[in-house]
């Protein structure tokens, strides 16, 4: 079976984007992460990144044409052998399936 693996330093700055959007914002905040799969078959999540975005204390919204470009540079960069994790945060508030990821799962083809 698969196992999914994130570094430390990938983990920490995800941590730090939320850390800061809210102690600034008092918000969540959201972004995208590159996904290969090593040799023994394991997937490997990988450079965390921020982009554009409405942010609220309940919601983030990734801006849809910086999320076009995001997968286009990507795959320019990457291959095609790649798949997107997307994460958000949900600052002082436990772990749960909220509007956002509802949304965010029925709208992705």
């Amino acid at each position: 079976m698969a196992e999914f693996y994130i570094a430390k330093e990938c983990w920490d700055k995800i941590q730090g984007y939320a850390k800061i959007a809210y102690d600034e914002h008092k918000a969540e905040i959201g972004g995208m992460m590159i996904m290969t799969k090593d040799k023994d078959g394991d997937f490997i999540m990988s450079i965390p990144t921020i982009l554009k975005q409405t942010i609220s204390g309940g919601q983030c919204d990734l801006d849809k044409e910086a999320l076009a470009l995001y997968y286009n540079n990507s795959f320019n960069t990457h291959g095609s052998d790649i798949r997107f994790v997307w994460w958000h945060s949900h600052h002082t508030m436990k772990a749960f399936w909220s509007g956002t990821d509802t949304n965010t799962i029925e709208g992705t083809p």
